[in-house]
Protein backbone atom coordinates (compact mmCIF):
# COMPACT_ATOMS: atom_id res chain seq x y z
CA UNK A 1 0.00 0.00 0.00
CA UNK A 2 1.10 3.40 -0.31
CA UNK A 3 2.02 5.38 2.46
CA UNK A 4 -0.14 8.33 3.45
CA UNK A 5 -2.70 7.91 0.22
CA UNK A 6 -6.44 7.61 0.62
CA UNK A 7 -7.37 7.58 -2.45
CA UNK A 8 -5.82 5.77 -5.59
CA UNK A 9 -6.60 8.75 -7.55
CA UNK A 10 -3.72 10.36 -5.84
CA UNK A 11 -1.68 8.12 -6.79
CA UNK A 12 -0.59 7.35 -10.42
CA UNK A 13 0.96 4.05 -9.39
CA UNK A 14 -2.11 2.97 -7.41
CA UNK A 15 -4.28 3.89 -10.82
CA UNK A 16 -1.56 1.74 -12.65
CA UNK A 17 -1.84 -1.12 -10.63
CA UNK A 18 -5.57 -1.12 -10.36
CA UNK A 19 -5.89 -0.57 -14.46
CA UNK A 20 -3.74 -4.01 -14.63
CA UNK A 21 -6.75 -5.70 -11.65
CA UNK A 22 -9.40 -4.38 -14.06
CA UNK A 23 -7.83 -5.73 -17.33
CA UNK A 24 -6.74 -8.94 -15.14
CA UNK A 25 -10.41 -9.22 -13.85
CA UNK A 26 -11.89 -8.84 -17.46
CA UNK A 27 -9.58 -11.66 -18.63
CA UNK A 28 -10.53 -13.81 -16.28
CA UNK A 29 -14.78 -13.37 -16.21
CA UNK A 30 -13.67 -13.74 -20.47
CA UNK A 31 -11.85 -16.61 -20.10
CA UNK A 32 -13.90 -19.11 -17.11
CA UNK A 33 -16.97 -16.88 -17.46
CA UNK A 34 -19.18 -19.43 -15.23
CA UNK A 35 -16.52 -19.86 -12.15
CA UNK A 36 -17.31 -18.45 -8.87
CA UNK A 37 -14.91 -16.08 -9.12
CA UNK A 38 -13.97 -14.35 -5.54
CA UNK A 39 -11.11 -11.50 -4.76
CA UNK A 40 -9.45 -11.66 -1.78
CA UNK A 41 -9.42 -9.23 1.11
CA UNK A 42 -5.63 -8.34 1.41
CA UNK A 43 -3.89 -6.90 4.64
CA UNK A 44 -2.23 -4.19 2.71
CA UNK A 45 -4.45 -2.84 0.49
CA UNK A 46 -7.71 -1.52 0.95
CA UNK A 47 -10.62 -3.45 -0.07
CA UNK A 48 -12.20 -0.09 -0.94
CA UNK A 49 -10.00 0.84 -3.91
CA UNK A 50 -11.11 -2.21 -6.15
CA UNK A 51 -14.90 -2.75 -4.56
CA UNK A 52 -15.96 -0.68 -7.37
CA UNK A 53 -13.77 -3.41 -10.22
CA UNK A 54 -14.92 -6.12 -8.02
CA UNK A 55 -19.01 -5.09 -8.75
CA UNK A 56 -18.04 -4.38 -12.27
CA UNK A 57 -17.30 -7.58 -13.30
CA UNK A 58 -19.36 -9.21 -10.53
CA UNK A 59 -17.09 -11.14 -8.83
CA UNK A 60 -16.99 -12.77 -5.25
CA UNK A 61 -15.49 -12.21 -2.03
CA UNK A 62 -13.39 -14.35 -0.01
CA UNK A 63 -13.53 -12.64 3.21
CA UNK A 64 -10.32 -13.16 4.90
CA UNK A 65 -11.13 -12.39 8.70
CA UNK A 66 -7.46 -11.84 9.54
CA UNK A 67 -6.71 -9.41 7.00
CA UNK A 68 -9.33 -7.09 7.93
CA UNK A 69 -8.50 -7.36 11.51
CA UNK A 70 -4.80 -6.53 10.54
CA UNK A 71 -5.97 -3.73 8.27
CA UNK A 72 -8.31 -2.33 11.25
CA UNK A 73 -11.15 -2.46 9.39
CA UNK A 74 -14.34 -3.96 11.22
CA UNK A 75 -14.91 -7.74 9.87
CA UNK A 76 -18.73 -7.72 11.23
CA UNK A 77 -19.38 -4.26 9.36
CA UNK A 78 -17.78 -5.85 5.89
CA UNK A 79 -19.66 -8.82 6.18
CA UNK A 80 -22.85 -6.82 6.59
CA UNK A 81 -21.94 -4.41 3.98
CA UNK A 82 -20.63 -7.15 1.77
CA UNK A 83 -22.86 -10.77 2.56
CA UNK A 84 -24.57 -11.21 -0.77
CA UNK A 85 -21.13 -11.19 -2.49
CA UNK A 86 -19.29 -13.52 0.11
CA UNK A 87 -18.30 -16.59 -1.36
CA UNK A 88 -16.20 -17.88 1.72
CA UNK A 89 -14.73 -16.92 4.35
CA UNK A 90 -10.78 -17.40 5.58
CA UNK A 91 -10.43 -17.71 9.19
CA UNK A 92 -6.85 -17.59 11.13
CA UNK A 93 -6.11 -15.70 14.40
CA UNK A 94 -4.28 -12.35 14.88
CA UNK A 95 -2.21 -11.05 17.93
CA UNK A 96 -0.50 -8.08 18.59
CA UNK A 97 3.02 -8.08 19.16
CA UNK A 98 4.74 -4.81 21.05
CA UNK A 99 8.33 -3.54 20.55
CA UNK A 100 10.08 -0.82 22.76
CA UNK A 101 7.77 2.22 23.56
CA UNK A 102 4.00 2.00 21.99
CA UNK A 103 5.79 0.45 18.81
CA UNK A 104 3.34 -2.57 17.69
CA UNK A 105 2.13 -4.57 14.96
CA UNK A 106 -0.29 -7.09 14.50
CA UNK A 107 0.45 -10.34 13.25
CA UNK A 108 -2.35 -12.66 11.66
CA UNK A 109 -1.87 -16.59 10.39
CA UNK A 110 -1.79 -17.49 13.95
CA UNK A 111 -4.03 -20.41 15.80
CA UNK A 112 -7.20 -18.98 17.03
CA UNK A 113 -8.03 -18.48 20.09
CA UNK A 114 -4.74 -17.89 22.05
CA UNK A 115 -3.98 -15.30 24.15
CA UNK A 116 -4.36 -11.90 23.34
CA UNK A 117 -6.98 -13.00 20.27
CA UNK A 118 -7.94 -10.23 18.25
CA UNK A 119 -10.62 -11.94 16.33
CA UNK A 120 -14.23 -12.27 17.70
CA UNK A 121 -14.84 -15.92 17.13
CA UNK A 122 -17.61 -15.92 18.89
CA UNK A 123 -18.99 -13.26 17.53
CA UNK A 124 -18.44 -13.87 14.30
CA UNK A 125 -20.21 -17.50 14.33
CA UNK A 126 -23.38 -15.56 15.72
CA UNK A 127 -23.21 -13.20 12.95
CA UNK A 128 -22.71 -15.70 9.96
CA UNK A 129 -25.57 -18.28 11.47
CA UNK A 130 -27.94 -15.19 12.12
CA UNK A 131 -27.32 -13.48 8.51
CA UNK A 132 -27.65 -17.57 7.26
CA UNK A 133 -23.95 -17.29 5.90
CA UNK A 134 -24.02 -21.15 3.74
CA UNK A 135 -20.38 -20.69 2.40
CA UNK A 136 -17.33 -22.33 3.35
CA UNK A 137 -15.46 -21.23 6.65
CA UNK A 138 -11.95 -21.95 5.88
CA UNK A 139 -9.65 -22.51 9.03
CA UNK A 140 -6.05 -21.30 7.88
CA UNK A 141 -3.17 -22.82 9.85
CA UNK A 142 0.47 -23.14 9.55
CA UNK A 143 1.06 -26.50 11.84
CA UNK A 144 -1.28 -30.01 12.82
CA UNK A 145 -0.99 -27.84 16.05
CA UNK A 146 -2.20 -24.76 14.45
CA UNK A 147 -4.97 -26.76 13.86
CA UNK A 148 -5.75 -28.09 16.59
CA UNK A 149 -5.67 -25.03 18.59
CA UNK A 150 -7.61 -23.39 16.15
CA UNK A 151 -10.83 -26.37 16.32
CA UNK A 152 -10.71 -26.27 20.14
CA UNK A 153 -11.76 -22.12 19.96
CA UNK A 154 -13.99 -22.99 17.47
CA UNK A 155 -15.81 -25.57 19.37
CA UNK A 156 -15.85 -23.73 22.28
CA UNK A 157 -16.97 -20.67 20.22
CA UNK A 158 -20.01 -22.64 18.94
CA UNK A 159 -20.90 -24.04 22.86
CA UNK A 160 -19.27 -27.57 22.35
Amino acid sequence: MAPGVGDPKQSLWLQLMLAGIDRSFRDLTRAVPTAPLAVETMEGFPFAWQAELVAEHDLGICCDVGHLVVRGDDPAGFIEAWLPRIRQIHLHGVREQFFSGNMRRRIDHRPLGGPGELVDVPGLLRLLEARGFRGPVIVESRSRADLAQSVAALRRAMGE
